[in-house]
């Protein structure tokens, strides 16, 4: 198989977005574990706010890749951002039965439903991309 027998997909503006999107959710995430670090809980909520900002990193490094248009990246990110929204659902729900309430977990949620309403329209151009790249890393070797 030679180079020119291999399609190489067109770059889609849209893998751009989401990944963006992606990394968007996950800073909102990362600022809100951060945030939440800052009250004061009970014990066995201290590693709440480190899960917190350890989901909004992880989001924010798949966000990143999902730009490079990797497949798993793309898989990797729903799942990230299906955590993150559910985490900021458990958050508010905690907050609001205890007393106290912010809007950045608020915020953080509609990021994260945003992204996962984007990111699987990823999925087959970076299915494309990923299949042309095995091609062509194939055909070097």
């Amino acid at each position: 198989m030679s180079i020119d027998d291999i399609d190489i997909p067109k770059p889609s503006p849209l893998i751009p977005f989401v990944g963006l999107w992606v990394m968007v959710a996950g800073i909102t995430m990362l600022v809100t574990g951060l945030q939440i670090a800052d009250i004061i809980m009970p014990l066995w909520l201290k590693p709440v706010p480190v899960l917190m900002m350890a989901i909004g990193l992880a989001t924010v490094v798949s966000g990143g890749m999902v730009v490079r248009t990797r497949f798993w990246a793309v898989m990797l990110a729903i799942a990230l951002v299906g955590l993150q929204g559910f985490t900021c659902l458990l958050w508010i729900i905690y907050a609001a039965f205890h007393g106290f309430f912010s809007a950045l977990p608020v915020v953080c949620g509609f990021a994260s439903l945003a992204a996962l309403v984007l990111a699987p329209l990823a999925i087959g151009p970076a299915r494309r991309f990923s299949k042309a790249r095995a091609a062509l890393l194939e055909d070097i070797e």
